[in-house]
């Protein structure tokens, strides 16, 4: 891990599987679904829950194929899966909470004067309220909704475009190589992927806090 702090200007945050443990959430969110399919609710639930994951699977299809969703057309209105989604995914996304470590690190960011926004491949506001983090954003942005998936570029590219700074000024955290890592270095990004570049977000708060604030040159001393 090797980050000059002093030249990173936004961090951008994926949510699903960085901010939280995906695994954990799908255990609870059976949990949470299986008294409702149990108790009257069982044929709604089981074809909500199919609609969500045939989306996904159709954007796992769609991000083999370059990411591009201009042809995309999906059986249910996005809107209804969202719906979908917070009714099941975010109460147990709520109750796998945070990462360790992932709210000191936001608030080291913070205290740095580092603007953090999420760049998450689907919509993510529901899931950052349940988590608690929602007001710690500048900007949330979709991949979905700027019209590519990830590893595509044209999603950072986007947020350097509208965040109005030069690649090497953002930092990209994921959990993914195969889609935040390699669609953050061929837009020239620098990432960092927990589990290979670091195991800990502690250890990332650890090295912020350890680096100086560098100190810009008077015009004087620039002489």
């Amino acid at each position: 891990m090797n980050v000059d702090w002093n030249k990173i200007r936004v961090v951008s945050w994926d949510v699903d599987g960085t901010l939280y443990n995906i695994p954990k959430m799908k255990v609870l969110a059976f949990l949470t679904m299986l008294p409702s399919l149990l108790f009257g609710a069982f044929r709604r639930g089981l074809l909500e829950v199919r609609a969500i994951f045939d989306f996904r699977d159709r954007m796992r299809a769609i991000r083999l194929a370059g990411g591009d969703l201009s042809q995309y057309e999906p059986p249910v209105e996005r809107a209804e899966l969202l719906e979908y989604s917070s009714r099941w995914w975010a109460p147990a996304t709520g109750k796998a909470g945070l990462r360790k470590g992932v709210r000191e690190f936001i608030t080291a960011l913070e205290s740095r004067g580092i603007r953090q926004v999420v760049l998450s491949d689907y919509y993510s506001d529901a899931k950052l309220r349940v988590l608690g983090v929602h007001e710690s954003f500048h900007t949330i942005y979709a991949a979905e909704e700027i019209g590519h998936l990830k590893p595509s570029t044209v999603p950072f590219e986007a947020v350097l475009r509208d965040q109005g700074i030069q690649p090497d000024e953002m930092l990209h955290i994921g959990d993914r190589d195969d889609t935040d890592g390699i669609g953050a270095r061929n837009a020239g990004v620098p990432t960092l992927i927990i589990g290979q570049d670091f195991k800990r977000f502690s250890a990332l708060t650890a090295s912020l806090q350890n680096t100086p604030v560098k100190e810009l040159e008077s015009p004087n001393e620039a002489t």
